[in-house]
């Protein structure tokens, strides 16, 4: 077995199509079918009229009522595939009723031929093109081969006339197809095939790739090419232009020029699609080797794993060195990450799902690194993985780097913990200490000395306030994740008022809150949050008495709750700064400036965000979200 080195390839199975054209393309769908109907609408005047001239204008073969009574319906049915889905009935009304009137009346003898007379050929090209509109929404292969044979029928018989071939347009004794009728059929057999371009024969030709926009370049070319020579060389033979063996040097000299023009611009394409092949695999392997990746590309059923390339900057082994198998990947894995890799690789799978882990393997000199791994299912049946394509990066710097910064955290909130614990018992020494002093020389100080003690006094109780919001703020960023834990949202805001009730009392402020659900948040976490929120709308309240209202609204996965104020309101510049630490806007009133740093702390805890909407005298809401119980 040896290693393949290519560039990304569709899946070996077809997938569900996202297809480049529009699914159905209505502006050529609409000028066939309007072409196709007003053919058949002049003939249907010209019976109404006893007007030959309009039914058989072309002088080979009149358009029979019956075939211009099917052709319009088929054409109105094509029509209104093109229109809103609320009017689909009437396409497949007119789409059976069109299909199935002409056959009720063909099968006429030619010498019996009259106005209800239909040909064989005209009838079931009709039937098929009826058929096919019926199909073409959900059976889409079967329409377009429908379509294609309604097509086939009636480009034979348009090829009869211009070649003067009777047997091309007419079975035997029956009743031959007019020209009319087989050029409306025709015009509405392309119509019925251009409706659905995602899938089915359509989709062969309409894919941008290389090969199909050599189709649609050529086969119409080709095709009419070879007709108009042929016709003009058999013109100008039976206008005595030229003899039989000049005719058929020009047809042959013609046709020579034609497929070699074909040929040569077939060749240079396929040039053109070979060179950008080959470009786009010289920057698929730079890009994968400027990103240090190893790219591959699983087949089950093969068991083949083909590493494109990447192979020796991430394990060591070159291409030849190494086995493509599952097996011998997996005997790199770290024997304690193999099992969880197996278990995540074991779940259900669907056509575009992706699969992200990270994991250790051993190089080949025996060490061992952290590597990133993500792929793209490709293929799955009945849940399990068939064809997949992935990447492998080298992340052993950045876990490096995560671990270093991550045991750095840690040392800085142990550290501020631990300040601000033990920094507690010398400042109320200080403070304890200060007030005896103030109480045993009472007598002897004076005024200045004893508003200088006020200040220490003071600044230690602050210091000591301070403290103990930093303390709570590393106690939340210590603690793990607090979801998946239900908490009545109204159980907590009424414990937090409950705490307040002394400030609430003396500022005479107001809560009042609508329906509150339960989410998925720690009680104790959430009672510090409202409590700070609360604290902080009484604390920064205008003239008037605070009034305070929560409220939840119903978001995608996610729970919106509001605290609404009517304080004197926050700058919108300021609006990002304030749930930082130590960050107070207004120093006039007393606080640590550490209160909304610990309410997104928490918020960030029970995995939601925080963010303010206010303006200066006009309140403040915070708003902050939380998970779905």
């Amino acid at each position: 077995m040896v290693w393949a080195i290519h560039p990304l390839g569709p899946p070996r199975r077809r997938t569900p199509r996202t297809a480049v054209l529009i699914a159905s393309p209505p502006l050529p769908v609409r000028i066939f079918a309007v072409l196709a109907l007003g053919i058949a609408l002049v003939a249907l005047l010209g019976w109404a009229l006893h007007t030959p001239a309009l039914y058989n204008w072309t002088g080979y073969g009149g358009l029979v009522l019956p075939a211009a009574v099917g052709i319009t319906l088929l054409g109105l049915a094509t029509f209104a595939r093109t229109l809103p889905n609320r009017l689909q009935w009437v396409s497949r009304l007119c789409a059976g009723t069109g299909g199935l009137l002409p056959l009720l009346y063909s099968f006429q003898e030619a010498e019996t031929h009259q106005e209800v007379g239909l040909t064989p050929a005209t009838a079931l090209a009709l039937a098929l093109l009826g058929l096919a509109l019926l199909l073409i929404r959900r059976h889409v292969w079967a329409a377009h081969w429908l379509a294609a044979g309604s097509l086939v029928m009636t480009l034979i018989a348009v090829l009869g006339y211009l070649f003067d071939v009777q047997a091309l347009y007419q079975i035997g004794d029956y009743a031959a197809m007019a020209l009319p009728a087989a050029v409306s059929i025709l015009l509405l057999a392309a119509a019925v095939m251009a409706l659905r371009l995602d899938d089915g024969l359509m989709y062969v030709l309409s894919h941008p790739g290389p090969s199909q926009v050599l189709a649609r370049r050529f086969l119409p070319l080709s095709v009419l090419a070879f007709v108009c020579i042929h016709w003009i060389g058999r013109v100008g033979y039976q206008y005595g232009l030229y003899g039989v063996g000049f005719q058929s040097v020009i047809v042959t000299l013609t046709g020579i020029v034609v497929i070699v023009t074909l040929t040569w611009q077939s060749i240079r394409q396929i040039q053109l699609a070979e060179a950008e092949r080959e470009r786009a695999i010289v920057r698929f392997r730079a890009a994968a080797s400027a990103a240090n990746a190893l790219i591959y590309e699983f087949d089950v059923e093969s068991g083949l794993v083909e590493r494109m390339c990447g192979l020796e900057e991430i394990t060591g082994y070159t291409l030849a060195e190494a086995d493509p198998t599952p097996d011998w990947w997996r005997t790199l894995i770290h024997p304690d990450d193999l099992d969880r890799l197996q278990r995540e690789a074991a779940r259900k799978f669907q056509p575009g799902d992706t699969l992200t882990s990270e994991y250790r393997i051993r190089r080949k000199n025996g060490s061992y690194i952290h590597v990133h791994d993500s792929f793209l299912v490709l293929e799955a049946e009945d849940g399990a993985l068939k064809h997949v394509i992935g990447s492998t990066l080298d992340v052993t710097e950045r876990k490096r780097r995560e671990e270093e910064l991550h045991n750095s955290n840690d040392d800085l909130r142990q550290f501020a913990y631990a300040a601000a614990h033990d920094l507690q018992e010398p400042l109320r020494m200080v403070t304890v200490f200060t007030q005896m002093l103030e109480n045993a020389w009472r007598e002897r100080l004076d005024d200045n000395t004893r508003t200088w003690m006020n200040y220490v006094i003071e600044g230690a109780e602050r210091m000591q306030a301070l403290l103990s919001d930093l303390r709570v703020y590393t106690e939340m960023a210590q603690a793990s994740s607090s979801r998946e834990v239900h908490t009545d949202l109204a159980r907590a805001l009424q414990k937090a008022i409950d705490n307040l009730d002394m400030a609430m009392r003396e500022s005479g402020a107001q809560v009042t809150h609508g329906p509150l659900p339960e989410v998925n948040c720690r009680e104790v976490y959430l009672v510090q949050l409202f409590q700070n929120l609360l604290s902080n709308s009484i604390k920064y309240r205008g003239a008037e008495t605070p009034q305070v209202h929560v409220s939840a609204e119903r978001g995608r996965g996610e729970w919106l709750i509001a605290v609404e104020d009517n304080g004197i309101g926050i700058d919108p510049k300021y609006s990002s700064q304030i749930f930082g630490i130590f960050k107070r806007l207004n120093r006039k009133v007393p606080g640590t400036g550490m209160g909304l740093a610990i309410c997104a702390r928490v918020v960030e805890r029970c995995g939601g965000r925080i963010w303010v909407e206010s303006e200066p005298d006009k309140g403040a809401t915070f708003k902050f979200t939380l998970p779905f119980v």
